[in-house]
């Protein structure tokens, strides 16, 4: 049987469709290959794998001459009941993507929204929110010292201490009265 579904796959007037049809023949020989060479669990067992893993899908898509994606699309036709569509691809008259778009399920449209959110969606759009001026910075300032209140020129950069505090707070102080 082999021999006979290689010398069909020998042939050249054939499509692509009818290649993966010719090479589906292979699957179960194909599967059970794989399936042999699963082995055992590694992890647990000291008993190797008997064989390199194979991809089923990839080696018969290479088989066929087609890309993985274009032999799902070609499987999904051929498991498909549309015999109209089978007919046309198998025929050229349709190709293996646009035959897969007919058979697939469609998406649901979505829903329409409710009334109350379209006329939301349709109101005329706002005008941009002006945005509020930065407080004013203070123009006078207390002094922990003094307890003054001062304008903010009396103070050296972020000190809480005027000036004339700051002068006081670095002299020594003097006192001989002990």
């Amino acid at each position: 049987m082999r021999w006979m579904i290689d010398g069909q796959l020998g042939r050249k007037n054939l499509n692509p469709f009818q290649w993966v049809e010719i090479v589906q023949k292979y699957r179960p020989a194909l599967e059970e290959k794989a399936k042999e060479n699963q082995g055992t669990r590694t992890d647990i067992s000291a008993i190797l794998p008997k064989g390199q893993p194979i991809d089923v899908r990839k080696e018969l898509a290479k088989t066929a001459g087609v890309k993985e994606r274009t032999y799902s699309k070609a499987v999904a036709i051929l498991n498909s009941d549309n015999e109209k569509v089978k007919q046309e691809v198998r025929s050229g008259k349709q190709t293996i993507n646009s035959g897969y778009n007919e058979i697939r399920p469609k998406a649901e449209p979505k829903a329409e929204p409710p009334m109350t959110e379209k006329i939301i969606h349709n109101e005329e759009p706002k005008p941009p929110e002006v945005k509020q001026a930065e407080p004013a910075k203070p123009t006078t300032k207390k002094c922990l010292k003094c307890k003054q209140v001062k304008p903010i020129s009396e103070f050296k950069d972020d000190s809480d201490f005027c000036n004339k505090c700051m002068e006081n707070i670095y002299t020594p102080i003097m006192d001989n009265s002990y």
